[in-house]
């Protein structure tokens, strides 16, 4: 698995009707934390990765970048 792309999270939460605050509280996380994640300024464990695909119902390479350009950046 490569890094999260924030982005796509951002598009996904989006799509899905969730606010920032409604999708940081079904991970069990801060609004803070959720909105770093969506613009770069955190990388989240694999487990919460994990638990944001799975919210989102997406697949997780839905929501990362592929392993060679988290390696090359």
């Amino acid at each position: 698995m490569g890094s999260i792309n924030g982005t796509a999270v951002r598009g996904y939460r989006r799509l899905s009707g969730r606010t920032v605050a409604e999708l940081a509280k079904e991970l069990g996380i801060s609004a803070g934390h959720l909105s770093r994640i969506e613009t770069g300024g955190r990388e989240p464990g694999v487990a919460l990765v994990l638990k944001i695909a799975s919210t989102l119902d997406v697949e997780i390479g839905q929501i990362t970048y592929p392993l060679e350009m988290a390696v090359a950046s």
